[in-house]
């Protein structure tokens, strides 16, 4: 075999009539075969399971929070009509109507008899209420004079 050398002076043995060896690049091996990508297909499942739950976690929490609204709403409404009723009779529900407002509710129906108001009062959902359409949330509430002790109970009670 002959020796080449090159223009520095460096030994060309093994290389054939000056030309260099191939170069071949490194062997690379993926360990999955067909798998290749999969885990970016389960972090986006797992990504929007999880935004799935927050979203559903919040509209839950929205609604308790609109129940009680609610609620207080028609307590105030009711106990605002209780208080006027004795002396307007029937226009007792304009305050409790006001009231109702105030509370961010509607006055749906008010019943003044024999001192006792009767009220009903929705509350609109929200904002994220608008993902499982529009909802509205209705609470009752009852408000009048208690009961004097010389008055007779049920039962025979004093």
């Amino acid at each position: 075999m002959r020796h080449l050398s090159t223009p520095d002076g460096a030994s060309t043995h093994g290389q054939a009539r000056g030309r260099p060896e191939a170069v071949q690049p490194p062997v690379r091996r993926t360990g999955g075969g067909g798998q290749r990508g999969s885990a970016t297909i389960w972090v986006l499942t797992l990504a929007a399971v999880l935004w799935s739950i927050a979203v559903a976690v919040m509209v839950v929490g929205q609604a308790r929070a609109v129940r009680h609204r609610a609620g207080a709403a028609a307590d105030l409404a009711a106990l605002a009509a209780a208080r006027h009723a004795l002396v307007w009779g029937s226009g007792a529900c304009k305050p409790a109507g006001a009231v109702a407002r105030v509370n961010g509710g509607t006055l749906v129906a008010c019943t003044v008899r024999d001192r006792t108001v009767d009220v009903v009062v929705e509350v609109p959902f929200g904002r994220l209420g608008s993902i499982v359409g529009e909802r509205t949330v209705r609470a009752r509430a009852r408000a009048g004079p208690t009961r004097l002790s010389s008055e007779p109970q049920p039962g025979g009670g004093k």
